[in-house]
């Protein structure tokens, strides 16, 4: 990883922990090859991730809900969940 985008936007503190943004896995992601997409299914309520590897050619799909956000604690009102 370039420290310059670790610096921007890459990386980041919390908690105590420094953690890697979502943005910075995809990229990395992509770097290797590998592949992500939306789902056409996806909807106001739901987003479906498929991924693929270049290298074993293994599959995955992830749903994530507003009722996982909820049950997660991450969904609060005026955040950009209800936008």
């Amino acid at each position: 990883m370039n420290p310059l985008d670790a610096l921007n936007g890459g990386m980041y503190y919390l908690q105590g922990k420094v953690e890697m943004s979502a943005f910075m896995m995809n990229q990395l992601i992509r770097q290797a090859g590998h592949s992500i997409s939306k789902d056409p299914k996806f909807d106001d309520t739901q987003c479906i991730l498929q991924g693929k590897r270049t290298d074993t050619g293994d599959t995955w799909t992830k749903i994530f809900s507003i009722a996982d956000a909820k049950r997660a604690g991450i969904y609060r009102e005026g955040t950009g969940w209800t936008k």
